[in-house]
């Protein structure tokens, strides 16, 4: 079962991804057309790809969040996974 708390870290970790977050700080949206475009398994991909990567490195928080991400993508359907996405494409940077 997804939980909130899931779904507001998969969005969050998702938003790292689909916007280049220099930009997003400096208030700019700028969208990674590679990554918006990838389905949710070519995604789900990346980040396992991400997580293994990283996890050679360090284990700290973003690790965790990436991990709760993942499961909650492996849950959901393609549709809801563009549902996820198109709510934080909405999402603007605060200037």
């Amino acid at each position: 079962m997804i939980t909130e708390k899931m779904m507001m870290t998969t969005e969050t970790i998702l938003m790292s991804y689909y916007f280049d977050m220099s930009e997003w700080l400096e208030g700019n949206k700028i969208i990674n057309i590679d990554i918006i475009q990838k389905s949710k398994d070519e995604l789900l991909d990346m980040l396992k790809s991400d997580f293994e990567e990283l996890s050679k490195e360090d284990n700290n928080d973003y690790l965790d969040d990436l991990s709760v991400s993942i499961a909650t993508l492996e849950e959901l359907s393609e549709d809801n996974y563009q549902k996820i996405k198109t709510k934080v494409f909405s999402w603007e940077p605060k200037q």
